[in-house]
């Protein structure tokens, strides 16, 4: 679903203790957290306890955040606080020293806990970011488009189906079956912008 706010009235609402814009920055964003905790190779309860830290530490914090574009884009700052969250997670796993960051093995000697933690540039959120984008703008789509138009674009883009079995199974021709494509990949396009205008 597209926010009912735009991202600005959004934050200025959740400075203010909005409840119905909790519940929609929860719903707009749980998404990216789960994601990211992928990233970090972290179980399912550890998931569930990001989901929780994320959201709670961003409520700490946004009582003194103030949204300026002009300083970076919001996603940005959401992605390092979720960052944070799971390194904290990965650091409660083991007994550790004092660093936070080492722990002594059987042989004595010092290993570092976080090795798995993933890098941590730009490009891979982004990666991470465009991949929930898409995954919304799709969930998108399927409402308002022709399922028949939406499974032929998923099956010959997404699933990589040779584009002939596609439209036989469909019963269409083939050049239908390109048609409905591209159809499919301009309102994605579209969707998807507007969703990164919203939440970028």
């Amino acid at each position: 679903m597209y926010p009912k706010m735009t991202r600005q009235t959004l934050l200025e609402k959740l400075k203010g203790g909005d409840d119905n814009a909790w519940k929609e920055f929860y719903e707009a964003y749980r998404s990216l957290v789960w994601l990211k905790g992928q990233d970090y190779n972290l179980t399912d309860a550890e998931q569930q306890d990001l989901l929780s830290d994320v959201m709670s530490a961003f409520f700490t914090a946004q009582g003194n955040f103030t949204y300026d574009r002009s300083k970076g884009r919001f996603s940005w700052y959401f992605r390092k606080i979720i960052s944070s969250c799971c390194i904290k997670i990965i650091k409660k796993r083991l007994p550790l020293e004092s660093d936070g960051t080492t722990q002594l093995g059987d042989d004595g000697k010092k290993k570092d806990v976080i090795s798995n933690v993933p890098e941590q540039e730009n490009t891979a959120d982004d990666d991470t970011w465009r991949a929930l984008l898409l995954r919304q703008g799709l969930q998108e789509i399927k409402k308002t488009m022709d399922s028949r138009k939406v499974q032929c674009f998923l099956r010959c883009r997404l699933y990589e189906e040779e584009p002939e079995k596609v439209a036989k199974s469909l019963n269409i021709s083939l050049a239908t079956s390109y048609n409905y494509c591209n159809e499919v990949f301009k309102e994605l396009r579209v969707v998807v912008k507007k969703l990164e205008h919203e939440y970028e």
